[in-house]
């Protein structure tokens, strides 16, 4: 008789727990995902040419007030287009309720970007749908709490653009020759989209050190040769043009095209700016004073100034001879 009664109870034990395993799970709503729209734009409210490809980061804030400490969850999200659509993970909820979450932008450091100040709310409610299942929904609210169309982050990336340009001058110059013009960027924060135009500058090409990145491209140009611009530079990057010191080197009797140029430079340093060109000019300039002399093409004419000159003088002798006789 006690045996049967354990096996009773047993199996009491048994039953009883798959009830509540069941009715755990009865009681709980399904986890789901929503997204956020993400994009960039210029100061000047347009789309900019091209988008930094770099990890954004979110926080998540739970209002105090929340039944509990269920949280919402967003992960690191890598830019590969713009707009581009933020995931966020609604996890399961176990009862009845509202929680209420803000979510903001971590500031990262990428070159040319202003990241947004401002933040959304989102609100999970869970109620029972007519089966009496736990069902959560979302909306996107203000910050205050209140219903609103706040569900994207827009973060200002702003471009520039480098013309270079090179002129040559004197009578000895070279009109064809080309000459050497390293262009180097820095930039103190990482740059996270391509540059194109007179160079392509992929964004693994930057080389950091210590907190600066710097790459430098050459720069084939002669007199005859239009205007070339880097184009997309981010806002903040630093320029130098620098032409190679070998062109400068000495030319004895002027006959090597390639060298003895005197370098000058128009805007050969700045800053890019939104929007805006930065214009570098190399002047290179050869010559050299033909020696004076009697130019044989002259020489007729002073032929007859140095007969006119002589004839002068014979007429005043034969008359100063005159009156002495």
């Amino acid at each position: 008789m006690k045996k049967l009664a354990s096996i009773m109870l047993a199996l009491t034990l048994v039953l009883g727990m798959s009830n509540v395993a069941f009715a755990a799970d009865g009681t709980s709503s399904e986890a789901k995902t929503f997204t956020f729209e993400k994009r960039y734009e210029t100061s000047a409210g347009e789309t900019p040419a091209t988008f930094p490809t770099e990890t954004l980061k979110f926080s998540v804030t739970a209002d105090e007030g929340n039944p509990d400490g269920t949280m919402i969850t967003i992960a690191d999200h890598t830019v590969a287009s713009n707009p581009g659509s933020v995931v966020v993970t609604v996890p399961t909820y176990s009862k009845v309720g509202k929680w209420n979450y803000t979510v903001s932008e971590v500031a990262g450091t990428t070159q040319g970007v202003t990241y947004a100040p401002n933040s959304f709310g989102v609100q999970v409610l869970v109620a029972y749908d007519e089966n009496d299942n736990l069902v959560a929904t979302t909306a996107f609210t203000t910050t205050d709490g209140k219903e609103g169309k706040i569900d994207e982050i827009v973060n200002k990336y702003d471009l520039g653009n480098l013309s270079v340009k090179k002129n040559v001058s004197g009578n000895l110059a070279s009109k064809t020759q080309k000459f050497d013009i390293d262009v180097k960027f820095t930039s103190t924060k990482e740059v996270k989209s391509a540059i194109s135009g007179a160079a392509d500058i992929a964004v693994n090409e930057w080389v950091k050190t210590g907190d600066v990145w710097t790459v430098t491209k050459t720069l084939s140009l002669a007199h005859k040769d239009a205007l070339v611009t880097f184009n997309n530079i981010p806002a903040g990057v630093t320029y130098e043009v620098v032409e190679q010191s070998k062109h400068a080197g000495t030319d004895t009797n002027g006959s090597d095209p390639s060298k003895g140029y005197t370098v000058t430079y128009t805007g050969e340093k700045g800053t890019i700016a939104a929007d805006t060109t930065g214009a570098a000019t190399v002047n290179n300039e050869k010559g050299t004073t033909v020696d004076t002399g009697i130019g044989m093409d002259n020489l007729p004419y002073l032929l007859l100034l140095a007969a006119a000159f002589v004839g002068i003088v014979v007429f005043f002798a034969k008359r100063r001879f005159a009156r002495v006789r």
